[in-house]
Order: structure tokens, then sequence, then C-alpha cells
């Protein structure tokens, strides 16, 4: 359960005395002290619920957003296997009809080759049924050889010549006609083994063609069941994410409603107090202030209270006022002096910005706040901003060594630590060392006061999550922030918490608004929902997601959302 912080509590002690003396001296309503403290508990109790209520239900909704992302990417995947295999499908279609085809063909010529061979075969029988005429002619040569050699006895030499040159004439004819019936039956043979073999192969494939096609017809129907199924749980996903987002709405609502009530009966308090005491300083506003509540030099406020000059773009119209809610005792790391009654400027949640830290200002950005860089931007420049009715920040950093800034030289060595990665020129800084880096904030907040600006982003404030090559603490890291906002409320400047989600528990009484890079990716959003709920602008920007994806739930926390180039240009697309 999110605690109230101390300085909460004792701004609702704050008002219960305050009522004590109004309802008691003013109107003659006894209270008793008792009564008093049960309801102070019982306010304290809601809001301490509502705010719990508010992180549950908005880490549901990120829960939520999780499962919807990856039974999406789920379907996603499905439907390109889905289509994969249609292609698949398609192909193997195409290709068992070509086969048909070529079976057709083959079985075609198959039969022509067995027509062929049926065909030689009637030849071949003709051929015998020849072969016999010829046997039969031989035994009649025989006879006629008999004849013959009568016919030498009796001298008649040319007449046997004659039936000798026939008699050879009929049987070389015989042996050819015989020569070609084997060759002719060879040839048809082979045709024929070739044909068979052909054949065989075309039925084969067609065979595993017809499997092949099966099998991809299986597979895309349970591609389909399974895209159905995926399909069926994006759709509960949906549901889920819009019930998780209802639900936060509706706590976030019930918290300011609490809150707002609060608020007002602490104003009414206060000033029913100040009617029967006339004369009397509110000693609350005294108070020394301390590192764990309202930062040293800046209004004094209860954190669901933000300043009314939240609510005007123009510098004239700073007119926050304290209020009666403070630390009753200084934290023992606190540095600076008491509080103050500078009044800030801090924006509100949803305040339109434009984020530019390279080029030529482009000052036709429809946009209320400008965070633009403080060395390079001119005076000038945030002259005319105010001009046009906006506010300005100014981009310091305050976590890390530029070697190309105008005051690079004032950097002690023992600060410098490793290397930032990616960015020459960078080295992380050793924020253990506070009497040694404030002198140099100091001097760079006081720039940003004397050019003009509203307010103060304070960037590589989270190196004890990264590798400086020095042993940084959270705790020592919470000290140096702290130490930030002192100095920039001490100035009259607002100051943004650079993302840093581990430590929005600790500093969001200190900052007055956050600027937070990459939360929808890395699902860190949840955690800045502190600061909406006290009022206070979440400046967020993705570099890598389309709007499509993160305004929705983003807007939905309250944030103000956009789409940045790393190279922090003019360039940006708003969330619709």
């Amino acid at each position: 359960m999110t605690t109230t912080p101390q300085s909460r509590r004792w701004g609702l002690r704050a008002a219960a005395v305050g009522l004590v003396a109004a309802l008691g001296l003013g109107y003659g309503l006894p209270a008793s002290a008792d009564q008093l403290d049960d309801r102070e508990h019982q306010l304290t109790t809601q809001i301490d619920t509502a705010s719990a209520s508010v992180d549950e239900s908005t880490k549901r909704l990120d829960d939520a957003l999780a499962r919807l992302k990856s039974s999406q990417d789920e379907l996603a995947a499905v439907q390109a296997a889905l289509a994969a295999t249609q292609d698949k499908v398609t192909a193997a279609t195409a290709t068992d009809a070509r086969l048909a085809d070529q079976l057709t063909s083959a079985q075609a010529a198959l039969d022509a080759a067995n027509a062929a061979v049926e065909a030689s075969r009637l030849v071949i029988d003709g051929q015998r049924a020849a072969v016999g005429e010829i046997a039969r002619d031989q035994v009649q040569q025989q006879h006629n050889l008999m004849g013959l050699a009568v016919l030498v006895q009796q001298g008649s030499t040319a007449e046997l010549q004659t039936r000798i040159q026939l008699s050879t004439t009929m049987l070389g004819s015989t042996q050819a006609q015989l020569d070609r019936l084997h060759q002719l039956q060879t040839q048809l043979e082979t045709a024929q083994e070739a044909q068979t073999r052909a054949t065989a192969k075309v039925a084969a494939d067609r065979a595993a063609s017809v499997q092949s096609l099966a099998a991809l017809t299986q597979l895309r129907a349970t591609q389909a069941d399974q895209q159905r199924t995926v399909a069926a749980a994006v759709a509960a996903d949906q549901q889920a994410e819009a019930s998780a987002k209802a639900e936060v709405a509706k706590n976030n609502q019930a918290y300011q409603d609490l809150t707002a009530e609060r608020d007002k009966v602490s104003a009414d308090i206060a000033a029913r107090d100040t009617t029967a005491q006339p004369g009397a300083g509110n000693s609350l506003t005294a108070s020394p202030a301390t590192a764990s509540s309202t930062p040293t030099g800046a209004v004094s406020s209860a954190p669901s209270a933000p300043s009314s000059a939240s609510a005007s773009p123009l510098p004239a119209a700073s007119t926050a006022a304290p209020s009666p809610a403070a630390a009753p005792t200084p934290s023992p790391a606190d540095t600076t002096a008491p509080a103050t009654t500078i009044a800030l400027w801090r924006p509100a949640k949803g305040t339109t910005w434009q984020w530019q830290l390279t080029g030529t200002v482009d000052l036709s950005v429809d946009a209320a706040v400008y965070d633009v860089d403080g060395f390079d931007v001119s005076k000038d420049t945030i002259t005319k901003l105010h001009q046009q009715g906006r506010r300005a920040i100014c981009y310091i950093d305050a976590g890390s060594y530029e070697n190309w800034r105008s005051d690079a030289g004032t950097f002690p060595s023992k600060v410098l630590g490793s290397a930032m990665d990616g960015w020459p020129g960078e080295r992380w800084l050793d924020v253990r060392q506070l009497d040694a880096l404030k002198p140099i904030m100091e001097k760079r907040f006081q720039m940003c006061k004397d050019k003009g600006f509203d307010a103060i982003e304070a960037d590589n404030v989270d190196g004890y999550s990264n590798k400086t090559g020095f042993p940084i603490t959270s705790t020592q890291q919470i000290a140096y922030n702290r130490m930030l906002a002192a100095l920039a409320h001490q100035r009259g400047l607002s100051i943004g918490l650079k993302n840093t989600p581990d430590l929005v528990g600790n500093l969001v009484n200190d900052f007055d608004f956050a600027v937070v890079e990459q939360c929808y990716e890395y699902g860190e959003c949840a955690a800045f929902t502190p600061f909406i709920r006290q009022n206070k602008a979440v400046l967020h920007v993705e570099y890598n997601v389309p709007v499509t994806k993160f305004c929705a739930t983003t807007k939905g926390l309250g944030f103000s959302s956009m789409l940045k180039k790393l190279d922090l240009g003019a360039w940006r697309q708003v969330c619709p």
C-alpha cells in the first residue's frame, strides 16, 4: 500500500488544528481531540486506500497491455505462417496440375508404345508365316537340287545354273526380311521399356504431390483453427484492457475527488483560522524544508495541491501561495536555507509540450511548453516564447560531464567517471561529491534563471543504475537529486525528474513534473503515475514505437505524449 508522505500527514494535522480554532473559537462548536484524530485517520486511510487502488489497477492495466501485445504478436505470427502455408498450397496445387498433365501425356505415350509393340507382334507373326513359306521353299529347293543332280547327269548345265541362282536369291531375300524383323522388334521393346519407366516416374511424382498437397491442406486447416483461437484471445485481452483502463480512470477520479475535497476543506479551515485570529502569522511556512517533502526554496504545498500558476501559461500569472502543510522537522540530509515564499510555475498534467535540443528552435510548434538547451538557446528566444504565452524549460545535464560545454573546465578530475556508452565526449559524474558539484550546478541553474527560463530539466540523474565508474547507491543519488531540486526552487524555478522510475516514490514530492523517455517500450509507465495523481505533468516521448501503439495507453494515464526522433530536432508527432 502506498504510504502517505510525512508532509501530507502534518498538513492534515495542521488543518485539524485550524478546524479546532475555527469551530471552537469562531462558532462555539466543541470538537474533541479524539474526534479530530479519528477524522484525520479516516481521511488518511481513505487517501492511502485510493492511492493503493490506483497503483493496483494501473499494474493490472500494464499486465493487460502486456498480455494483449503478446497475443497480438502471436496472432501476427500465426497469420504469417498461415499465409506462407497458403502460398505453399497454391504452389503445390500448380505443381500437382502440371504433374497430372505430364502423367496424362506419359500415359498416352505408353499407350502408343504398347500399340506399336502390338503392331510389331502382328508383323512378327506375319514374318513367321513367311518363314514357314521359306522353309517349305527350302524343302522344294532340296527337291530341285535333286532334280539338278539328274540334270547334271544328263548334261543340262545351263538350266542347272538358272535354278541355282533363283534358289540363292530367294534364300537371301528371306534372310534380309528376318534381320529387319528382329531389328524392329528390338527397337519397339526398348521404346516400350523406356516409356514404362517414364510413366512410372511421373506416377510416383504425382503420388508424392498428392500426399504433399494433402499435408499442406491439413496444416492450413490446423493453422486456421489456431488463428481463430488466438483471435479470440486477442479479443478477450482487448476487453480486459478496456476494463482495466476503466478501472484506472475510476480509481484516479476517486483519488482526485478525495484530494480535492481535502484541499477545499484545508483552504476553508485556513481562511477561518485567519479570520478567528487576525494578524497571526502562518508559523508552518517558516518551518525548515526537508529532503523528504517539499524542496527548500519551493512553495510549500501538499503533494496533490499544485500551484494555481500551473493553470496559466504566462509568467506574470505565477501567483501560487504557500499551503499550510509543511514538514515538522528538518531532515538530517537538509543542507539548504529555510523555505521562502517564491511562487513556482508547475506544468499540470496534460500540458502540451515541444522538446527540441538541436537546430534552430522552431517557434511555430503548437505547444504550451518548450524544453530547449539551456546553453545554446538565447535569452531573446526565451523572451519570444514568453511573448507568445509559452513557458520554457532549461535542459541541463546534471549527471554527466560534456567536454564541449563552456564550463567544462570547472569540473575537477576527481568527479569524472566512465565514458557514457554511445555519447562521445560525455562522462558520468560522481554525484556523491555534493560539495564539488553544487557550485557548478548553482551557476548552471542561475544561467537558466538569468535567461528567463521557468523550469529545469536535469538530465542523467540515474547514475546509480548505470556503469559510472563509481559505487553510487540509490540513497546517494536521491540526496544529489534533492540538492538539484533545492537549487532550482531557491531560484524560483520548477524542476522535472528525468526518467529514474525506481526513485519516483522517493522524489515525487521534491520534483514538480517528470520528463520520461521510452516508458512504453520498456514497460515503466505505471511508475510515473504518482506525478499524475498530484496533477504534475508527465512529459513523455517514445522513439521506436509508433503513436498508434502507445498513445491510447499513455494518454489514458494522463501523460503528455509524443513521438520524437533521436536527434531531438523540431520534428515531432503528438498523440491524436
